[in-house]
């Protein structure tokens, strides 16, 4: 390994996914950040942050979801003034690790 001093003197977020489909009220969302020169422009690398995340992002991102299905109610519904219910969008960020995999029971002993 090398050391030395960075190039990059901020971040930005280049790239986000967000899973609603892992369980209900949880959210999986991943942000790709890039490491950038504000002085050349230059992109010095990447990475994945997965969380954990701040309650005003997850507050944020139901924000966004709201609006993105009143959208896609304009687009693919006859009649999308109509909400029926609280917004599927979850209010926690689902769990990472092999657990959930086994909705709370104990994992086989290998």
């Amino acid at each position: 390994m090398i050391q030395g001093n960075p190039k990059f003197d901020g971040l930005a977020v280049g790239e986000l996914t967000a899973n609603f489909m892992g369980g209900p009220g949880s959210v999986e969302l991943k942000a790709k950040v890039a490491f950038v020169s504000t002085k050349t422009g230059a992109t010095h690398g990447s990475s994945v942050h997965a969380g954990p995340w701040s309650s005003e992002v997850l507050a944020k991102l139901r924000e966004l979801a709201d609006v993105m299905e009143q959208d896609l109610a304009k687009h693919h519904l006859e009649d999308g003034t109509r909400v029926f219910g609280p917004s599927t969008v979850p209010t926690k960020e689902a769990p990472r690790g092999i657990g959930e995999l086994f909705n709370d029971r104990e994992p086989p002993q290998v």
